[in-house]
């Protein structure tokens, strides 16, 4: 605490809840108020950033832009059908746009995959969570691990 000026108030709360907040502040060695005042600021600290320690916020983030660069491509890919369709037949300018295709699949292809690891490895975590158990970074390392995923999620998910 940083302001050491303190404003007093009532304050209702249920009875088994504040045992509880009396249990943890017994063994902190604090007082109620100095518990209560504790978890109040905690809850207002940043979070820690996305990165390293927080593995679960990367993949949630990691799955959104695939979808996001999946997006882009299959428009890229609509885009380039759409030109091919009005190019001459044989013409230099309709190879081009064929060899565009082909890439934009490619990459719409590899992006899939991507997406469906993610999906899976967000749907593993999620069933964990119901299951009422912890998720931590260990849990997600061994599910990429797992799943043989770690390619798929390049190099800034090496360990």
């Amino acid at each position: 605490m940083t302001d050491t000026a303190f404003h007093q108030f009532k304050l209702r709360m249920p009875l088994d809840l504040f045992r509880r907040l009396e249990g943890e502040a017994d063994s902190s060695n604090r007082s109620v108020s100095s518990e209560i005042i504790q978890r109040l600021e905690e809850s207002f600290r940043p979070r820690e950033p996305e990165g390293k320690g927080n593995l679960e916020s990367r993949v949630h983030a990691h799955y959104t832009s695939t979808l996001e660069t999946l997006a882009i491509l299959q428009a890229l890919h609509e885009a380039h059908s759409a030109e091919l369709e009005q190019a001459k037949p044989r013409s230099k300018e309709a190879k081009e746009l064929s060899a565009k295709l082909e890439l934009d699949s490619t990459a719409i292809d590899r992006f899939n995959v991507q997406r469906t690891a993610l999906f899976h490895l967000i749907g593993m975590i999620a069933i964990e969570k119901a299951y009422g158990r912890p998720v931590t970074d260990e849990f997600i390392e061994e599910l990429i691990d797992r799943f043989n995923v770690r390619y798929l999620l390049g190099h800034t998910w090496s360990r």
